[in-house]
């Protein structure tokens, strides 16, 4: 006999039983330390709901959630992320399936307004199609259009070695503290919507990642106050070597800190036998002109960019161009 289905937010000794079926969902294991990571110590908190039958996790929807600064006031952005059901309960696909009842109680739970209680404006991610098309069927999920990226080829721009900047000198970061959180201040009110950038947000994200090292490139100044930051690793994609950058956070009024920090990212990118760089820039950022002239091309990518807002102050019109926000924001890097 089946047992009945329960569906109720993740608690602890949920864990193995989790990763049994992402495997099965999946095809692919992952790693207890990487789960751990990624759900337990985010400084923004956790966001699973789960199903089960007796004992055993048979779906999840989850979220990792990020404090955002918007209009003066924090706000909190989750991305959609290792949505699942395990394959013996696919037969359920509909709206009273298992995973579109675990979906939904995940945004009563944590969804603004809903009658859990939850904080989060808006979720947001870049689901595969199957996922994506579910999601637009079923959970109410709105299509922002293609993404696409900056690209440009290591070596091709003339000025490729770091720029020698009086009082300015550039280093690689293996830790971050409140300075972390001036330099965002600086560039926070140019950015409209963004994630707050703090040492613990950084930290967490690049420096205590299980599987993925990232370079972390900073310019200081004379008094050693970081002034521009930038976040990257290699990986193979499309059967060429890419240094993608993940995070960029320089104020727009500061060039000469730019074009250093742009040169000692391209230089990593040689050290590391990259064919390219590419990044994310949102349209309405200046950056995304900028990176332009310095000879990034615009290039589409496979992914389609969805979201689902709780809050009528993040509507489609801020989501589209008041938005800031880099592949460091997603879990594709």
């Amino acid at each position: 006999m089946s047992f009945p289905l329960e569906i109720r937010p993740l608690e602890e000794g949920d864990e193995e039983s989790l990763l049994e079926t992402f495997e099965a969902a999946f095809g692919r294991s992952l790693p207890m330390e990487t789960w751990r990571w990624a759900f337990r110590q985010n400084p923004a908190g956790t966001q699973v709901q789960v199903a089960l039958r007796g004992a055993q996790v048979v779906a999840q929807y989850a979220a990792l959630p990020n404090r955002v600064w918007m209009d003066g006031q924090e706000r909190v952005f989750s991305q959609v992320v290792d949505s699942m059901v395990h394959p013996d309960e696919r037969g359920g696909l509909g709206r009273q399936g298992t995973f579109s009842r675990t979906a939904e109680a995940f945004f009563d739970n944590h969804g603004l307004g809903g009658v859990g209680g939850g904080a989060v404006s808006m979720f947001y991610g870049w689901p595969v199609p199957a996922n994506r098309r579910i999601g637009e069927r079923l959970l109410g999920y709105e299509r922002c259009g293609q993404q696409h990226a900056l690209v440009r080829g290591v070596g091709d721009n003339p000025t490729s070695e770091p720029e020698s900047h009086a009082g300015l000198t550039e280093a690689k970061l293996s830790s971050f503290n409140e300075q972390a959180l001036w330099l965002w201040e600086r560039c926070a009110p140019q950015l409209g919507a963004s994630t707050v950038r703090d040492s613990a947000w950084l930290s967490w994200r690049y420096l205590c990642h299980p599987e993925h090292t990232y370079s972390c490139l900073g310019v200081r100044d004379s008094e050693e106050t970081l002034r521009g930051l930038a976040v990257g690793r290699a990986v193979e994609q499309d059967g060429k070597r890419v240094a993608l950058m993940a995070d960029w956070l320089v104020p727009t009024d500061e060039p000469d800190v730019a074009k250093m920090l742009l040169a000692a990212f391209e230089v990593q990118a040689r050290e590391w036998a990259c064919e390219a760089i590419a990044l994310w820039m949102p349209p309405a950022s200046p950056w995304f002109t900028w990176f332009q002239v310095q000879g990034f091309g615009l290039r589409p990518t496979s992914w389609q960019r969805v979201v689902r807002s709780f809050d009528r102050r993040v509507d489609m019109e801020v989501v589209q161009a008041g938005w800031w926000y880099q592949l460091g924001d997603s879990d594709l890097v």
